[in-house]
């Protein structure tokens, strides 16, 4: 009997783990036991292993057959960054996850879970083979097991990370799936962020001048983050220069607090949500142990990992000893109450992967158990104030993630950084990298970008065809509304795909003669879905980079016999679904976005709004029978269409005719369809028997 990943059940004997006749692994250490699709560990007097204190190192053999790999491996504290190669001798550090490819046609996933009182992560031994690395994080306390390696195979590489994203999710009790938790209602609006404009030298004057500015360019910012500075700190110390000396803003840079500002935002400049940054330590480093004694501060210092590099987050981090909240649920519901009281709307919770460099408070903590406690108070104190109005920032600790039964929206890599040329190109790859596994668990923000940057339309592209947020974090004099009028409608919404963007499987494993420095990132709604290239290698010189996609490699595609795929420039094309289209960037620009509509009725495919990044995004449906085609579209502008004839005629459902040309020789159909502020307009076109 097959089971949902497509390949006959896990069987373990000798050391020998198959699916079916398939040896997916030989040399397993003689500890683990199986049971369905998960690995585990003894609850107590776990494996030796090789390691000592906090970590192991307990062998899971060599795979079999693999020809490739793409994961997500944790370098560096905060952040997840992808992983490729041929060989698993090529992997560094600690994987998250691992999707292996084999000559034979199938896929393995393997996802270390965390359990007991320790985190899960894969090594790889020179030799390929791999081992599963457990560490506490705390020097006193060795590793206990559980379920601690999840392990599917199968044919179909997309299937099998949704049918094992559903396995997770049952096997650990807080985890929950992104598409079953509400999205937070900011997302739907275009974005403005404080961070890149003022950095820590935000005020209220600086705010509210950057929102009129907003304005006056005739912009709709639907949310607003007030980012890091607004806050009250100690005076400089040997250790740190950052903790928290009060729940209330800075007097000097806000003053009378945040209620003045945020009503002003809201009355004056129409902003919808206003966010408030904070850390839930109180700052990176935590609170004034003086200021903040009922909530029992903690005193704790970096722990070093095996294959995480903390010491090398100290060259920029500002604190060498770390004073947290002990009771992390009072500390929480207090803060956000008083920021609630004010006006605040949500907040963004930022530098939670402290825990993993922090975690030794006592002899008895783990980092897990750390991680559990902290997200449980965050969690319940986050909905009591602002419901679902809150994202998660530095963040990327495996337990995060599995441990957001209510958080639906996280930072999916680090930040964007306006004068490092070579990180726009690694951004949209670690981003897109995230949405593949971690975002069946949480939805995913690419990061705010500054729109009159060189590289703002690269990065406009992107956030388009992201599923997440859309914001900049642009200086009140450095904004380019005509950018943003191509990702934003003129109320403010922006068209959103549903899910989260992901690599085509082309991106993740290359096939011989592709461009190394093509990488696509694809995305479907209900209507339509986009394939867009970049070029990864944003520091070297502008070329002209080239890719295939195939509408059987966007995920959500609806289902066609043909396809009409559109660039913006040249003419559409119809392909089968496993045909390869060209996309190319041009010579001087660094990314292309192709439309990818289904060819409906045999004779018209909806693009949508053709003036946007992601045209695609504002087909909300679509369907064609009878000599009629229905479209509804996110919201008015100049519509896009492939019509195998020309079309009798074009018309507001149950209005008036629209103006509309077609051209005989693309068979595109242009028409401009009226804007209304919150209207969906629903569109009849209609054939010639």
């Amino acid at each position: 009997m097959k089971d949902n990943t497509g390949t006959a059940p896990l069987s373990l004997a000798g050391g020998v783990l198959r699916a079916g006749d398939d040896v997916l692994f030989d040399g397993l250490d003689g500890a683990f036991t199986l049971r369905g699709t998960f690995l585990s560990l003894p609850a107590t007097g776990e494996a030796e292993g090789h390691g000592h204190g906090p970590w192991r190192h307990i062998p899971l053999g060599r795979p079999a057959r693999v020809t490739a790999f793409a994961g997500q491996i944790h370098r560096t504290p905060f952040w997840f960054h992808p992983a490729q190669g041929a060989s698993l001798a090529e992997l560094k550090n600690a994987a998250v996850w691992l999707l292996l490819k084999r000559d034979d046609g199938l896929f393995v996933l393997l996802v270390p879970l965390p359990a007991g009182n320790a985190a899960s992560y894969l090594v790889a031994a020179p030799d390929g083979s791999l081992r599963l690395y457990r560490t506490t994080g705390n020097p006193a306390l060795a590793p206990t097991g559980g379920r601690v390696l999840h392990v599917a195979a199968g044919r179909d590489p997309r299937a099998l990370l949704a049918s094992s994203a559903r396995a997770v999710a049952r096997a650990l009790p807080a985890a929950a799936l992104r598409a079953d938790k509400p999205t937070p209602p900011f997302e739907d609006y275009l974005g403005w962020c404080t961070w890149n404009a003022f950095y820590t030298g935000v005020t209220a004057e600086k705010f509210l001048g950057g929102l009129a500015r907003f304005r006056a360019l005739g912009l709709r910012p639907g949310f607003a983050i007030v980012d890091d500075g607004w806050q009250r700190e100690t005076a400089p110390t040997p250790v740190s220069n950052r903790y928290l000396a009060g729940f209330g803003t800075d007097e000097a840079k806000f003053p009378g607090g945040f209620g003045p500002v945020v009503r002003a935002a809201k009355r004056k400049h129409g902003v919808r949500h206003v966010l408030a940054w904070l850390t839930p330590q109180g700052l990176p480093a935590g609170v004034d142990p003086a200021a903040f004694k009922r909530y029992r501060p903690a005193r704790s210092t970096p722990q070093v990992d095996a294959h995480v590099d903390v010491p090398g987050v100290f060259s920029w981090y500002d604190a060498q000893e770390l004073r947290l909240p002990g009771d992390w649920l009072a500390f929480l519901r207090d803060r956000f109450a008083e920021l609630r009281a004010a006006g605040i709307d949500g907040v963004k919770v930022d530098f939670q992967g402290v825990l993993l460099f922090g975690a030794a408070r006592s002899r008895a903590a783990s980092r897990t158990g750390e991680c559990s406690r902290m997200r449980t108070a965050l969690e319940t104190a986050a909905a009591e104030a602002f419901g679902d109005e809150w994202l998660s920032c530095m963040a990327h600790l495996p337990e995060y993630w599995y441990h957001a039964r209510r958080n639906n929206l996280t930072r999916g890599s680090d930040d964007f950084f306006p004068g490092i040329a070579s990180s726009h190109g690694a951004h949209v790859r670690s981003n897109a990298f995230t949405g593949l596994w971690f975002g069946h668990f949480m939805g995913v923000d690419w990061d705010m970008f500054q729109s009159a940057h060189p590289f703002g339309a690269y990065h406009a592209a992107a956030r388009a065809l992201s599923g997440g947020p859309v914001y900049t974090a642009d200086e009140p004099d450095g904004i380019d509304p005509a950018l943003l009028c191509r990702v934003a409608l003129p109320d403010g919404r922006v068209p959103r795909f549903p899910d989260p963007a992901t690599p085509s499987l082309r991106s993740l494993f290359p096939e011989a003669g592709d461009d190394p420095r093509a990488f696509v990132v694809v995305n479907a709604g209900p209507a339509a879905g986009a394939a867009g290239l970049f070029d990864a290698d944003t520091a070297a010189p502008a070329r002209t980079v080239r890719a295939k996609v195939r509408p059987a490699d966007i995920p959500g595609l609806p289902v066609a016999a043909r396809y009409a795929v559109w660039d913006g420039r040249s003419r559409p094309r119809l392909v089968a679904p496993d045909a390869a289209a060209a996309l190319s960037t041009g010579s001087r620009a660094r990314f292309a976005v192709a439309t990818v509509a289904p060819v409906l009725d045999g004779r018209f495919a909806a693009f949508g709004l053709a003036d946007f990044l992601a045209p695609g995004a504002t087909v909300l449906a679509a369907t064609a029978a009878s000599g009629a085609a229905e479209i509804r579209l996110a919201g008015g502008g100049r519509f896009a269409a492939w019509c195998r004839e020309k079309p009798r005629g074009v018309a507001l459902a149950g209005g008036g005719a629209i103006t509309f040309a077609w051209d005989p020789a693309t068979k595109l159909l242009l028409a401009d369809v009226p804007d209304a502020p919150g209207v969906s307009p629903r569109l009849r076109v209609t054939f010639r028997a």
